[in-house]
């Protein structure tokens, strides 16, 4: 028996949220590295935060890194595991809400596998 972990998919609104989050830590981290060479191309001035996270760039750097970072993850995070047999579901996390035990695995893989033999000779 082949055992294959995919990915379950966490929805395109969690993906474009968790995109959105990158996209802001980055360009924060941005700002923060090279803000005022940013603004002098662009032809605008400095918002009044900036002179903050100019003051507390050491901060919030970081603090954007590892809070996106969270955030991010968070939201790709399904908790998902969900089992298959040709193609039939064996468990559903998603549906239980709780892991399988290991009793109930093989008892229904067993049942399953009975199942599909009775197919195929009928």
């Amino acid at each position: 028996m082949e055992v294959v972990g995919i990915p379950f998919d966490p929805g395109m609104l969690k993906l474009a949220m968790s995109r959105t989050v990158s996209v802001a830590q980055m360009v924060l981290i941005l700002l923060l590295i090279c803000g005022q060479q940013v603004y002098s191309f662009l032809g605008l001035p400095p918002p009044a935060f900036h002179g903050t996270l100019e003051a507390y760039k050491w901060q919030v750097g970081p603090g954007a890194w590892f809070v996106g970072n969270i955030v991010s993850s968070t939201l790709l995070n399904t908790g998902a595991f969900e089992i298959f047999y040709h193609e039939r579901e064996v468990f559903s996390k998603m549906k239980q809400g709780r892991m399988p035990t290991k009793r109930e695995i093989l008892d229904t893989l067993s049942k399953l596998e009975s199942d599909l033999d009775e197919e195929q000779e009928g």
